[in-house]
């Protein structure tokens, strides 16, 4: 009875346990990634890293002279790297629209940190990302360096046009200057200038004409002497997506102001299908009333008769292009049904003598079968929240179970 008891109790206690596991959280996002201010010594410095997600731990670590340091663990032991720190250094947390934003501040650091590094380390219980380092400057007779904001990351397709920007401002309201500067490595100081006409503005046009990474950063400076280099952000340029041989097809037709859907991965096993400018197709989509939602299913309702012919174009699932397909589309108008117009006929006059009264038969008319609009296919929006559901409910019942049969034990056991 002991064993057996033991061995319900252990059940349960690992199907409560194993609830949680379901829902854990994705991982968090970075938004901002630390920016790499110039400092003059004695002044307040400040780091900080936006993040997006719940349930968020940062914490923050100093590299200095090749050695990693946690440094939001305060505690009585000294490490080298407190000696000129400042009398006070610590760290806070805000959060504002979703977001959270930490930092971490040295009350009054010296020279002898320029050339560290720092960074932060955020946690939310299940999974965890580490942001980019940011350089640490502290230099003599610098004032006030302005704040930046940057990407943190940019990806494009080769030769496609997109221009970065640098988000900056400075306490005192001082004329800011800007100086792009690019990498490969990843590191700041192994950064240069980028030679482009608009290298001096907040606005910088990305050279994609080449598949790559490059690393590019901003440093701003104000009119007042202070200065920051904003942080890296990573621009991976790819090869455009390679277009395939197109195909054509006529999906099923629709009914003007009948729910109409078809699933687009009917067509192909691709995937993330969007409208396509085909060169040889009208692009008629708008005027179908129908639109791409999610899991590619094509759905709404016609307005108007007509065939109407438009492309679309998917991610192969392979990898390797794009699935193209020219598409013709047939709405139909909804079917009518009218009675016949009733003929007035001659009264033919009988003799009064015999005179029949026979009811007029009007003739029955079979109204045709309404059309019943095609089914919609079955919607996986939520196929993954009612999978975990089930496992949920299933554990649960699993549980509910379990403790009954203790209770039913126990009780036999006491009444023994």
């Amino acid at each position: 009875m002991k064993k057996r008891l033991g061995i319900l109790v252990s059940m349960l206690l690992i199907c409560l346990m194993t609830l949680p596991t379901f829902a854990a959280d994705a991982p968090p996002e970075i938004v901002c990634q630390p920016q790499n201010p110039t400092y003059n010594p004695g002044a307040v410095a400040l780091y900080s890293v936006t993040v997006k997600g719940r349930d968020l731990v940062c914490t923050w670590h100093l590299v200095y002279d090749g050695v990693d340091y946690n440094i939001s663990k305060i505690d009585e032991i000294f490490d080298p790297w407190e000696g000129y720190a400042g009398e006070q250094y610590g760290y806070y947390a805000e959060e504002s629209a979703g977001q959270t934003t930490f930092y971490y501040y040295f009350q009054g650091m010296d020279e002898a940190l320029s050339g560290s590094n720092i960074y932060a380390v955020i946690d939310n219980g299940s999974q965890s990302v580490t942001s980019d380092m940011a350089y640490i400057f502290a230099v003599d007779g610098v004032k006030t360096p302005p704040t930046t904001v940057v990407p943190a990351y940019v990806e494009l397709f080769q030769g496609e046009e997109y221009t970065l920007h640098c988000e900056a401002s400075v306490p005192d309201g001082s004329a800011l200057s800007y100086l792009w500067y690019s990498t490969s490595t990843g590191n700041i100081q192994n950064s240069m200038a980028v030679n482009r006409s608009s290298e001096d503005k907040a606005d910088l046009i990305v050279d994609t004409s080449m598949a790559g990474t490059q690393y590019y950063c901003c440093m701003v400076t104000s009119a007042a002497g202070g200065s920051t280099y904003s942080s890296l952000i990573k621009v991976t340029v790819t090869d455009p997506p390679q277009m395939q041989m197109t195909d054509s097809a006529t999906i099923p037709s629709g009914t003007v102001g009948q729910k109409y859907s078809f699933d687009l991965k009917q067509l192909s096993e691709a995937t993330n299908y969007k409208i396509y400018e085909s060169s040889t197709y009208p692009n008629e989509f708008e005027k179908t009333g129908l639109i791409i939602g999610k899991n590619d299913i094509l759905s709404g309702t016609p307005t108007a008769a007509g065939e109407y012919k438009f492309a679309v174009v998917g991610e192969k699932s392979s990898g390797t292009g794009s699935y193209i397909c020219e598409i013709a589309f047939i709405v139909e108008a909804p079917e009518t049904t009218e009675a016949p117009e009733t003929t007035k006929t001659s009264e033919t006059k009988e003799p009064e003598t015999e005179k029949t009264t026979e009811t007029t038969k009007t003739p029955e008319i079979d109204s045709p079968e309404t059309k019943k609009p095609e089914t919609d296919p079955p919607y996986r929006d939520n196929e993954p929240d009612r999978q975990m559901s089930g496992v949920v409910v299933a554990l649960i019942a699993v549980s509910a179970g379990l403790a009954g049969a203790l209770i039913v034990l126990l009780f036999t056991k006491n009444k023994k």
